[in-house]
């Protein structure tokens, strides 16, 4: 369970990156025709990590929804954020149905080569059931160990009870 978790949540953060309904280079602007769900903003990832860590937190994202809303997405005032190997999550945003612009920016420069973003609908609950599994798998991994403990041990489990 724990191995299955791990691996749908890897999954699922590549498909941030990988399945976005576009990316481009910050600066640019994505504009796209959105659903009436979550989406989430992930600063695709360079090659050093310090740099990625000050992207993320210099990254300030304007979006305007198809109703004339006015979102701020702020990378450094996340509440819970995600990391791996595609990406770092800078924040989540929910549209309205319709024409949606993205607009992210650095506060300050972070400095790198490859600084681009991707905007991806949110998969809440793969991503919950990806966090249940990883905890089942860690409670279950727990038990198994304790068997073990006990086993090598040489403990009695069963109590005899005199007839």
């Amino acid at each position: 369970m724990f191995i299955v978790g791990v691996l749908l949540f890897t999954i699922l953060s590549g498909a941030e990156v990988l399945a976005a309904v576009d990316r481009a280079e910050v600066g640019t602007p994505i504009t796209f025709d959105a659903e009436a769900r979550t989406y989430r903003v992930v600063f695709i990832r360079g090659e050093i990590e310090e740099l990625n860590f000050r992207a993320v937190s210099n990254m300030r994202c304007d979006v305007t929804t198809a109703d004339g809303a006015s979102v701020t997405v702020d990378g450094s005032s996340q509440a819970v954020a995600s990391e791996s190997e595609f990406g770092s999550s800078v924040g989540t945003f929910d549209a309205v149905a319709g024409p949606t612009t993205v607009a992210c920016a650095f506060v300050r420069d972070p400095g790198g080569l490859l600084q681009n973003y991707a905007v991806a609908p949110e998969r809440k609950g793969a991503k919950i059931a990806a966090y249940v599994l990883v905890g089942l798998g860690s409670v279950v991994t727990m038990i198994g160990v304790r068997f073990v403990i006990t086993g090598l041990r040489g403990r009695s489990v069963v109590e005899h009870v005199p007839i």
